[in-house]
């Protein structure tokens, strides 16, 4: 008898095919592979299209930089033929942040993809659609933007930023109306970033992400708006658990704390641009006082920025205390200036003094350390290493009930004007710290601004 050897070695094929293995072993599988090598599984045969679709539509990201424009626009005529792809969209990062002088390419579709899109937008009930329509025409990137977000549900994680919000309003629009229910509503969205550009904020633009019902984790940037205008009856924002913001107005922050009555992680980010800068402590600690309760991360940083780029940064004037801070008990993870603490005299501020009684983890940043403090030396001839250490071992030295928590203190050089290592080394050397992690790194970015992973 002579035996099919061709149909033996399709059975043998077939029984070590990678299609008819376990859907757990499968998922793990792709799930180690890059979008390319998943994009390119989906053309060797419908079953691990069927596979691997869910992988390669889970996380988009599209990058708008001075080298390339994304290819939204294709994405967007596929998921406009095959609808069910948006059900797989779990995350959606749109991301760039280019100067903003610079000059981005622009989208150049075919006449034939735009009056695809343009059809998808006149189905849309919603009273901006003639505007969206012409900014889809001019290749406008806000109006494809707006587009693939108005048509997503299932999404979990969305990031906007930058680049993409150069032009803010219509993106805002489209927010609003899916809180509204005027566009597919947000069922799933817990984690947002929506970082306008500070040029390029308005109240109403400010005020979108909020409007959100679900939303637990948001970043956002509001710096120059005094105050939002909440809605009557609409000003319950007990769903945030965690925010990021960057507004130096504590009016605008004392109105929105105080609608925030389950927050426990705040990440607040003042810039000063101004040539004069006065910083009101006692109001910011009016603003905080709103979530005392409820705080257990408290992130502070503050960024003083020249117009012109020099070295020298705008004039700065405190008034008020951050002594407030030690009465927020349920505070477990600090990060201040250390400057904040000490203050700008001629003596260290015992830091103590402002330091939340349960904290575990201290960071001690380098913002506002070229005012020039009293304590300090001068800047121009001499690093602050040693006046830097002297104020961290006079925290532990004049507290002598020290909270019984603290377990680690990182100091943070976000100006560049540490020398790390030699902190490090004098830190490590000191008798005081034995039972306490001692951490000296340099950071000149906020880890929360662009990234969903840092959320």
């Amino acid at each position: 008898m002579v035996k099919d050897t061709s149909n033996c070695a399709r059975s043998r094929r077939k029984r070590g095919s990678l299609s008819n293995a376990p859907n757990e072993i499968v998922n793990h599988i792709l799930g180690f592979l890059p979008t390319s090598s998943l994009a390119n599984l989906c053309l060797v045969s419908k079953s691990l299209r069927r596979r691997a679709e869910p992988l390669l539509y889970s996380n988009i990201v599209l990058e708008w930089t001075i080298e390339r424009a994304p290819l939204i626009a294709e994405l967007l005529q596929t998921l406009l033929k095959r609808p069910e792809l948006l059900a797989y969209i779990n995350t959606l990062s749109l991301q760039g942040n280019e100067p903003l002088n610079s000059d981005l390419p622009s989208l150049k579709p075919s006449g034939f993809i735009i009056r695809g899109l343009v059809a998808a937008v006149r189905k849309f009930n919603v009273s901006f659609a003639d505007l969206w329509v012409q900014k889809l025409q001019a290749g406008a990137m806000d109006a494809y933007a707006a587009l693939l977000i108005a048509q997503l549900s299932n999404v979990s994680r969305l990031a906007v930023v930058d680049n993409f919000l150069r032009s803010p309003d219509l993106l805002a629009q489209v927010i609003q109306a899916k809180a509204l229910g005027q566009l597919p509503k947000f069922k799933r969205l817990e984690q947002m970033i929506f970082f306008a550009p500070t040029r390029n904020q308005t109240p109403e633009v400010a005020m979108a992400p909020f409007n959100l019902p679900a939303i637990t984790h948001l970043v956002v940037s509001a710096r120059d708006i005094e105050a939002l205008a909440w809605p009557a009856g609409e000003s319950d924002l007990s769903h945030l658990t965690s925010l990021a913001i960057n507004s130096h107005c504590a009016g605008l922050m004392a109105g929105l704390l105080s609608r925030t009555w389950n927050l426990k992680s705040l990440s607040w980010e003042w810039e000063y641009y101004a040539e004069a800068v006065n910083v009101n402590y006692d109001e910011i600690m009016g603003a905080l006082s709103h979530v005392k309760s409820t705080l257990q991360t408290l992130h502070i940083r503050v960024e003083l920025l020249h117009y012109f780029q020099g070295h020298e940064e705008p004039n700065l004037t405190i008034s008020g205390s951050l002594g407030a801070l030690a009465d927020f008990d349920e505070i477990t993870d600090l990060e201040v200036p250390l400057v904040a603490l000490a203050g700008l005299g001629p003596e260290i501020q015992p830091l103590a003094m402002c330091l939340p009684r349960n904290v575990q983890s201290l960071s001690l940043t380098s913002g506002m350390i070229y005012q020039q403090a009293g304590w300090l030396p001068d800047l121009e001839d001499e690093r602050p290493d040693e006046s830097v250490v002297e104020a961290i071992e006079e925290f532990v030295v004049t507290y002598t009930t020290r909270p019984p928590r603290l377990r680690s203190i990182k100091v943070i050089d976000n100006a560049n004007c540490f020398r790390t290592q030699q902190i490090d080394k004098m830190l490590e050397e000191s008798p005081l710290f034995d039972d306490v992690e001692i951490e000296v790194v340099r950071s000149t970015s906020s880890p929360w601004r662009h990234s969903l992973g840092g959320m």
